[in-house]
């Protein structure tokens, strides 16, 4: 079963986590340090020891698309890493972060030495792209109670916890919502007793019943 979180070093064996880790060097960055803006040429990619990193978009008029936010454990600029490709979002630092930092050479030379690591790059990859297909499918699709609830399941799912560290804000961005609406779809949520919420948090209550929330406002949609 693939573990929760985007971290493929942690399906590694023991000899080859240990050789990627062993080749890595640490930096400590201040908050709001852009790693990547969108089309940059990669050079380096990291993994989260403490803080957290923001994936996002920016539309027509200036305004930030929140994609997701990573945090500790999580690698990011790794596919870009191995294809050479230009960067696809702007990635930055959300308060003081701390790095683990190889170079794309590096990694060259970590994959040739131990083969396991591509595999595991690859259902990564494969997870990461599942990821952003229901994303996609929300903000194309959904209405916004759908979008909502649907990334407050997303976020769960991808990090294996029910105590989510995502703000109201975060999920307007993530949803293409205004604040005021996810203000009055949260207090629906909690009014059914499917989360409870505190200052920058989310936790989810009853599951199935925020699925059920989410898959009847897709019903209503599509009729």
């Amino acid at each position: 079963m693939m573990k929760p979180g985007f971290n493929w070093l942690s399906e590694l064996s023991p000899m080859a986590a240990s050789a990627v880790t062993d080749a890595a060097q640490t930096r400590t960055l201040a908050p709001a340090t852009m790693l990547y803006q969108q089309g940059d040429h990669t050079r380096e990619f990291f993994q989260i020891v403490s803080g957290e990193v923001r994936q996002f978009l920016l539309n027509e008029d200036g305004r930030e698309v929140l994609l997701y936010i990573n945090r500790a454990g999580d690698v990011v600029a790794d596919s870009s890493a191995l294809d050479g490709e230009p960067y696809p979002v702007f990635i930055e630092t959300r308060g003081e972060t701390v790095l683990r930092v190889w170079s794309v050479d590096t990694l060259a030379r970590l994959r040739a030495a131990f083969p396991e690591i591509d595999a595991a790059l690859a259902r990564q990859m494969s997870k990461r792209m599942r990821a952003f297909l229901m994303l996609i499918e929300e903000l194309c699709t959904l209405p916004m109670p759908a979008r909502v609830a649907g990334r407050i399941l997303a976020l769960a799912e991808a990090s294996g916890q029910t105590r989510l560290q995502v703000s109201q804000a975060d999920l307007a961005m993530m949803s293409g919502v205004t604040r005021a609406s996810v203000n009055e779809i949260v207090a629906a949520l909690r009014a059914r007793g499917l989360i409870a919420t505190q200052y920058g948090r989310v936790t989810i209550l009853d599951r199935p019943g925020l699925v059920a929330f989410r898959a009847s406002h897709r019903r209503a949609r599509s009729r």
